[in-house]
């Protein structure tokens, strides 16, 4: 209030106003109702700096922005192949902003292939576009936190982004708050991070190259996986109803093999160009033994890695768990799935090992797949298997660092 008394004229000036004319006594009236919306916006600065809600409702803090100093880390890679996992073991550190697939309302069933065109994500057919450079301003806003359009759809993932995005949403849901308020609290919140991850799986790494070319403190991961696996996967999927005969699977197997061969071409230059920004890894080395991989993985980030990490913990317990059915199966590197179905009722350690897909593919899609991806098995340092029996053999696949094309 004494920053408003200070600019509210005094009766001595108003007495000298009075023996002149009107036109001073307009300039007071001009220069108080200035004075009293300034007062007015300077109290609803410090309410929306620290708004606190009552009873269930969260409070809002819009606390300094953090330096320059800010890592950004892009997780890209291919749908099922593995890019939910890590996003999240990243993205879910209290230091962390994550962003889950931003580009999913512009291109939810397309990539973005280079400058001038998108291609389908499971049918083999590109086009010219014009959309590049939105998808590529998209990824650039929310590295600078500004302007974060992330579209309703982006809304259902804030159950995986942290604290941030579960405030955001209930934000979101609650009357008493503008939705322009909610989108300045995320940008707020996004500033003050110290590490920025962003999942994306509809951008090559040609393009990707171009945020590297761009900011320095950017880096890259791209993950690959088995292209029978990823598949195999998606044929449950209910939007891939064609994958269930022979053409649809065809269809997506060239388009998927071609774009991973574009992928490792552009990501195997960059990596030279990059070597401390751009890395590629296999989905398998790092579901077979996470923790291993996990610590060259955020050393080369330049994070650290806390000891007490929750998700840490939760994954050296999966991974005992899984040493434990291990052992009890008499492997030393694999998990017997139709074992694992035996010995335990939790069916989500059954979904852990990156090739239960060898279990229940058969040899007719198998062929089929061969034909379009057969070239990128040895690439990758994948293994071929000519008969059902080393199909089914999980043990038939090499130990962390033999597998992956480019280790960490």
């Amino acid at each position: 209030m004494k920053s408003l008394m200070k600019w509210i004229p005094s009766t001595r000036v108003l007495g000298l106003c009075r023996k002149t004319n009107n036109v001073c006594f307009s300039w007071l009236l001009y220069l108080a109702i200035t004075a009293f919306l300034g007062f007015l916006i300077q109290m609803q600065l410090k309410f929306a700096m620290k708004l606190i809600a009552d009873g269930n409702k969260h409070v809002f803090h819009f606390d300094q922005n953090q330096d320059d100093s800010t890592r950004n880390v892009i997780i890209s890679g291919y749908a099922k192949g593995g890019g939910n996992v890590v996003g999240e073991v990243l993205g879910s550190r209290p230091e962390t902003f994550y962003a889950y697939e931003p580009l999913i309302t512009m291109a939810e069933s397309y990539y973005f292939k280079n400058s001038s065109t998108m291609c389908t994500t499971f049918l083999d057919t590109c086009f010219k576009s014009t959309l590049t450079d939105t998808a590529l301003d998209t990824l650039r806003n929310v590295l600078a936190c500004s302007n974060i359009n992330i579209g309703e759809e982006y809304h259902q993932k804030w159950d995986t982004g942290g604290e941030v995005w579960l405030k955001y949403h209930e934000c979101l849901l609650d009357k008493e708050y503008s939705k322009e308020f909610c989108d300045k609290y995320l940008s707020h919140q996004c500033k003050r991070a110290t590490v920025k991850v962003i999942k994306s799986e509809r951008m090559s790494t040609e393009l990707l190259g171009t945020l590297l070319r761009e900011h320095s403190n950017v880096s890259v991961v791209h993950m690959f996986r088995d292209p029978r696996g990823i598949l195999f996967v998606n044929r449950k999927s209910p939007a891939l109803s064609s994958l269930s005969s022979a053409s649809g699977l065809k269809k997506y197997a060239s388009s998927l093999c071609s774009r991973m061969r574009d992928d490792l071409k552009a990501g195997l230059e960059l990596a030279t160009l990059y070597p401390k920004r751009f890395k590629l890894m296999l989905f398998e080395d790092f579901r077979l033994d996470m923790v291993t991989v996990l610590r060259p993985l955020f050393r080369f980030l330049g994070l650290p890695l806390a000891t007490n990490d929750k998700n840490l913990v939760e994954i050296v317990e999966l991974k005992k768990a899984l040493a434990k059915y291990n052992r009890e199966a008499g492997h030393n590197a694999a998990v017997d799935i139709e074992q694992l179905r035996l010995d335990t009722e939790d069916s989500k350690l059954t979904k852990v090992h990156p090739f239960s897909w060898r279990k229940e593919i058969d040899m007719k899609m198998l062929k089929i797949i061969d034909e379009f991806c057969g070239d990128l098995y040895v690439k990758l340092g994948y293994n071929t298997y000519e008969n059902v029996k080393k199909l089914r053999d999980l043990t038939n696949w090499p130990s962390y660092g033999g597998g992956g094309i480019y280790p960490l």
